[in-house]
C-alpha cells in the first residue's frame, strides 16, 4: 500500500487534507475581506486609519482585530480570518498582513515623519503655511 505524500509532517493524510482544507477556507475568508475592505474604503490605508489602528498603531492584537470587525459589520468567520492573517503566529496583526504594499507605504510614511519632523505633530505644524 501507498502512501500518499503529505506537506503537513507527521499527519496522516486525513489530517493534512483537513488542515489543507482549513487553510484554504482562511485564504477565502482573507480575500473576501480584503474585498470588502476596497469596496468600502476604497483602500487599505484609510480603511487601517479609519476603522482598525485607532490609537495610530500599526499593530493589533486578536481583542482589537475582533472589535475594528465588529465596527466594519464583516460577516466572515473572524477566527478564520484572523489565522489567515496571522501566519507568523505572533498574536498581532499589521496593516502589511492585511496587504504588504499599503503596510510597506504606510510604514516609510511614519518613518519619514519621524526622521524629517520629529513625527506627525512636527509634520503638520512645517505644512502648515498659516503659522
Amino acid at each position: 500500500i501507498l502512501t500518499p505524500p503529505c506537506a503537513y509532517a507527521g499527519m496522516r493524510p486525513a489530517a493534512a487534507s483537513t488542515a489543507s482544507a482549513l487553510a484554504r477556507e482562511s485564504e477565502a475568508a482573507l480575500e473576501e475581506f480584503r474585498a470588502e475592505i476596497v469596496r468600502r474604503y476604497g483602500n487599505f490605508i484609510s480603511a487601517w486609519m479609519q476603522t482598525f489602528s485607532t490609537e495610530a498603531n500599526l499593530e493589533l492584537n486578536f481583542t482589537e482585530f475582533v472589535m475594528a470587525y465588529t465596527r466594519l459589520d464583516f460577516h466572515g468567520d473572524v477566527v478564520k480570518l484572523w489565522s489567515a492573517i496571522d501566519t507568523s503566529g505572533d498574536e498581532a496583526v499589521s496593516l502589511a498582513e492585511i496587504h504588504e504594499p499599503s503596510g510597506v507605504a504606510l510604514d516609510t510614511f511614519k518613518t519619514w515623519c519621524y526622521d524629517s519632523f520629529g513625527g506627525p505633530v512636527g509634520m503638520f505644524q512645517a505644512l502648515d503655511s498659516q503659522r
